[in-house]
């Protein structure tokens, strides 16, 4: 089974998204985004390349969705390891350079 790791940004991401929804919604939500959240990255260890291509975000960038929320990953096939590069609203515009570290 192919390891999945989240990146820094991807776990401030997560953290940030997870803390606002405990601020301003019910813990149902809360729970269900963390199961979410959690299922997306399950299947990601069983199907490293599954998410649709984003080339313009980097070779071999891919996108799941957890509506409202898009996961950004890159899989490592010689160290079989999935990458969740980051965790970010669907609305904002995306760019090539936020999903590299600093």
């Amino acid at each position: 089974m192919t390891s999945v790791i989240l990146s820094q940004a991807a776990s401030n991401d997560e953290r940030e998204i997870l803390q606002y929804l405990a601020d301003s919604a019910d813990d149902a939500v809360l729970t269900k985004y963390v199961k979410r959240f959690r299922e997306v990255y399950q299947q990601l260890s069983q199907h490293p390349e599954s998410g649709s291509l984003q080339p313009h975000l980097g070779k071999g960038t891919r996108m799941r969705v957890v509506a409202p929320y898009n996961v950004y990953t890159d899989y490592d096939e010689t160290q079989d390891i999935v990458v969740i590069l980051r965790v970010l609203h669907g609305s904002r515009k995306i760019t090539r350079r936020m999903m590299r570290p600093r």
